[in-house]
């Protein structure tokens, strides 16, 4: 599989999937949940839907939610794009800015 045609699905399902959710996924109050990146094997068999939540403490509820109504998403994903195989979704919990926050923390430590 191309590495453009990949990066292609990749983005089409980010923006499906960030469309969706912001329509019609119902979060806890005061939630915000953000699709970081997509990577999908180059079998179409799997893809990983990375995602950041805020405030971190509603990350293992957001994730549960996720989880469990994943076959939910990758019913809607069957529906809206048009390919032969769609693939099975996970969700892996994006720690990027976590970890960008306490290298700025050390940082601004070393500082002073």
């Amino acid at each position: 599989m191309s590495q453009h045609r990949l990066a292609k699905i990749n983005s089409l399902i980010q923006q499906e999937l960030s469309n969706f959710f912001c329509r019609e996924l119902e979060l806890p109050e005061e939630t915000l949940l953000t699709i970081t990146g997509v990577e999908t094997t180059g079998d179409l068999k799997q893809t990983k839907i990375y995602v950041s939540v805020f405030p971190q403490n509603m990350t293992q509820r957001v994730l549960s939610i996720l989880e469990k109504r994943a076959g939910f998403f990758q019913n809607f994903l069957n529906k809206k794009l048009k390919m032969y195989f769609v693939p099975q979704i996970s969700f892996i919990l994006d720690n990027t800015e976590n970890r960008a926050e306490t290298v700025e923390d050390l940082l601004n430590k070393i500082k002073s």
